[in-house]
């Protein structure tokens, strides 16, 4: 068996064009993503705290870079998401998803490194070029 497995160019970006058709939210979620995670469980996982909510971007504010000798493409946020804010403690923030509007079972779970602690008062939000989401090798 390949050792080196992956959708092509082609479909990488189909792919991306399918999560990003018609617009994405971002969704902050407290408890880890799935695999089998529907839009129902997501909702369960979120934030659930005062002053939160997702944020809408719309797909003309992302773009891709290929790199064809590693075989992956990147897509990246180009502008800030702003979540405002916190006017309370928000908990632990351990994945975010990128989701798209129009199918929301479709979304594409991304592993928060750092497990922020978010409190009350704090500033919380996403600057450009902060989401990196590659596919490939």
């Amino acid at each position: 068996m390949s050792a080196d497995t992956g959708g092509n160019l082609t479909l990488h970006d189909y792919w991306i064009d399918e999560l990003l058709s018609g617009g994405v939210t971002i969704r902050l979620l407290t408890t880890a993503v799935d695999y089998d995670d529907t839009d129902a469980d997501l909702t369960a996982k979120e934030v659930d705290a005062a002053g939160y909510s997702s944020q809408s971007v719309a797909a003309t504010e992302w773009s891709t870079t290929t790199d064809i000798t590693n075989g992956t493409t990147t897509l990246t946020n180009d502008s800030v998401i702003d979540f405002g804010t916190a006017d309370a403690d928000w908990g632990i923030v351990v994945d975010f998803v990128i989701q798209n509007d129009a199918n929301p079972d479709r979304f594409a779970r991304i592993d928060e490194p750092n497990d922020p602690e978010i409190t009350e008062g704090e500033d919380v939000q996403f600057s450009s070029n902060d989401i990196e989401y590659t596919l490939g090798n």
